[in-house]
């Protein structure tokens, strides 16, 4: 019970640990958005994007706006934090499937070698004199090389 607690306790710290970063990630994106929204030369983006036959599209955009290299660190930074979810859940599911089946099998063993041990001694009981019956009649045959048992057996024999 105390490992499934501590379990919870790092998916917790592990889920505060993800909306931190990604908090961080949209605070130090409004700052650039916000810091530099005047700051920016539309009519030289403009003249730019007019100049170019095939037109003008969002990676052209962030080059000349100079964040295509922070576009780049944040999507960077995204598959990383992504990586190590995947990483972190694989192993936290891992564990706590390990632990269920676990307490799933000894919970299960335990009932049913109660259960045995009710019904157990009253089934061998009565199949005792089968068994022992069996057992007979294979011995039986053991003395004739296989052959069930003839009560008459000279009348099996044929004169010459």
């Amino acid at each position: 019970m105390n490992k499934i607690k501590n379990m919870e306790r790092i998916d917790k710290n592990i889920i505060i640990l993800l909306l931190f970063v990604i908090a961080a990630c949209a605070v130090i994106t409004t700052y650039f958005i916000v810091s530099d929204l005047y700051a920016y030369d539309f009519e030289k983006i403009e003249e730019y994007c007019l100049d170019k036959k095939e037109g003008c599209d969002a990676i052209a955009v962030a080059y000349q706006l100079g964040r295509l290299d922070f576009v780049s660190v944040c999507l960077a930074a995204l598959g990383v934090i992504v990586g190590l979810s995947a990483v972190f859940g694989f192993l936290s599911i891992k564990e706590k499937s390990e632990y269920l089946a676990k307490k799933t099998s000894e919970e299960t063993t335990e009932k049913k070698l109660k259960e045995y041990d009710v019904t157990m001694p009253s089934m061998l009981e009565s199949k005792v004199t089968v068994l022992f019956d069996r057992y007979m009649a294979l011995k039986e045959q053991e003395k004739n090389c296989g052959q069930p048992p003839q009560d008459e057996w000279a009348s099996n024999v044929e004169d010459e």
